[in-house]
């Protein structure tokens, strides 16, 4: 999955902006995709990829499987597309394929505190974790692109980001405000090199 399929499987574009192309290749992804429930989540197929596009079962603590077997084929889990609005939500862990998050995924979850990302993650969409009580997260150099908004008002965060953001690494999308206005506002913002060994994930 590219970025450009990211964006047309989550919204993360303007659809009045969508050309010829791109609306080709929204009704590839559409026609091709195999949906399933496992494991507490759903899910769709698509390519070789699978995506987490809702729940179906409670759950307090979320962790995205690395792997899901589907027809007796193994698929890595690459994106997650749904919503977890609500109170019941209380940690997330990423699994080690996860590249992309899309937007609006965990914004206004009330009670998430704990987030633990990976060292392949790509994308975090526009407001993805707005106005959550998330109290630390470490950004992995991985990362691409974070759309607005992605940790806008999250008044308890402090959030570690890869040094060559400190020089102004140009990653927007959309607007080009400061990175720390257009993501960050009102959270505590630090820096790190790959010499400080960052611990990503949990151990």
């Amino acid at each position: 999955m590219t970025i450009e399929d990211y964006d047309l499987l989550t919204g993360a574009i303007d659809f009045s902006d969508i050309n010829e192309a791109q609306d080709e290749r929204e009704r590839e992804i559409e026609t091709g995709s195999k949906s399933f429930e496992k494991d507490g989540f759903e899910f769709d197929i698509f390519e070789d990829e699978a995506i987490v596009t809702g729940i179906s079962q409670p759950m307090s603590d979320i962790i995205i499987p690395d792997f899901v077997e589907y027809n007796d084929i193994k698929y890595k889990v690459t994106c997650i597309s749904c919503r977890f609005h609500g109170d019941d939500y209380r940690t997330l862990a990423l699994g080690a394929n996860v590249k992309y998050i899309g937007r609006d995924c965990f914004s206004g979850c009330k009670k998430l505190q704990e987030v633990k990302l990976n060292n392949c993650l790509e994308v975090i969409g526009e407001n993805a974790f707005y106005r959550t009580p998330i109290d630390e997260v470490i950004i992995p150099d991985t990362i691409k692109r974070l759309d607005d908004n992605a940790f806008f008002d999250c008044r308890y965060l402090t959030v570690y980001l890869p040094k060559r953001f400190q020089a102004g690494a140009n990653i927007s999308f959309g607007e080009t405000l400061p990175l720390v206005e257009r993501v960050f506002h009102h959270v505590a913002i630090n820096y790190y090199d790959e010499t400080d060994n960052m611990q990503i994930t949990a151990s």
